[in-house]
C-alpha cells in the first residue's frame, strides 16, 4: 500500500519523511566491522597455496554476499519507516511484511517538542515528541531529518495556516 492510498478522501499530505540515513549506519556498523575482522583473520591464517587458497576465495565471496544481503534488508527496513504530516493527522508507519501504522489526529495534538544533540545538529536530524490527548500520551519520533522544518509544518497545520507558505511545505522523500 502506497502512502497515498492510506490518505482519507479529502486529506492532503503536507510533509513525508523517512528516518535519517544515519539510522542505517547505527544498525550496520558492527556487522561491517565483524565482516572485516573475519576477512582479515581468514586471509592472514590461510596458506597461500593448494585447496585452501581456492576455499579462501569462496569464503570471502560468501561473507561479502551475506553482508550485501544484510545491508539490503536493513535498507528495506529503513525505507519502510516513515512519518507523514497531513492536513488532518500525523501518520507513523513501519514494517515490510507485518505493518504498523499509528495516526494522531491534529485535534488531539497538545504539544510538540524537538531535541537535537551535537551530532544531530551536525547532520540535521533529531527527535520530535508529539504529545497528544488520550491514553497513550506522547509519541517520540526518532531520527527525524530536519526536525525544525517538521515541527514548523506541524505547527502551521495546527494553527490553520497554509503549510506551503514559508517554503516548508511540500512532500519530501
Amino acid at each position: 500500500m502506497s502512502r497515498d492510498e492510506e490518505l482519507l478522501p479529502d486529506e492532503k499530505a503536507l510533509l513525508h519523511v523517512n528516518r535519517h540515513p544515519l539510522v542505517l549506519i547505527s544498525r550496520t556498523w558492527w556487522v561491517t566491522l565483524l565482516a572485516l575482522v573475519v576477512l582479515v583473520v581468514g586471509v592472514a591464517w590461510t596458506p597461500p597455496a593448494g585447496f585452501l587458497r581456492d576455499g579462501r576465495l569462496f569464503i570471502v565471496l560468501v561473507i561479502l554476499l551475506a553482508a550485501f544481503v544484510y545491508f539490503d534488508i536493513q535498507f528495506i527496513l529503513w525505507r519502510s519507516e516513515s512519518y507523514t504530516i497531513t492536513d488532518q493527522r500525523i501518520i507513523l508507519r513501519r514494517g515490510v511484511v507485518s505493518k504498523y501504522s499509528r495516526s494522531i489526529g491534529m485535534t488531539r495534538v497538545q504539544d510538540v517538542t524537538t531535541f537535537q544533540g551535537a551530532l544531530g545538529r551536525v547532520f540535521d536530524y533529531g527527535n520530535v515528541e508529539v504529545e497528544s490527548a488520550g491514553r497513550d500520551g506522547a509519541e517520540v519520533l526518532t531520527f527525524v531529518p530536519h526536525p525544525t522544518e517538521f515541527r514548523n509544518v506541524l505547527f502551521e497545520c495546527l494553527l490553520g495556516g497554509s503549510a506551503g507558505a514559508g517554503g516548508g511545505g511540500g512532500v519530501h522523500d
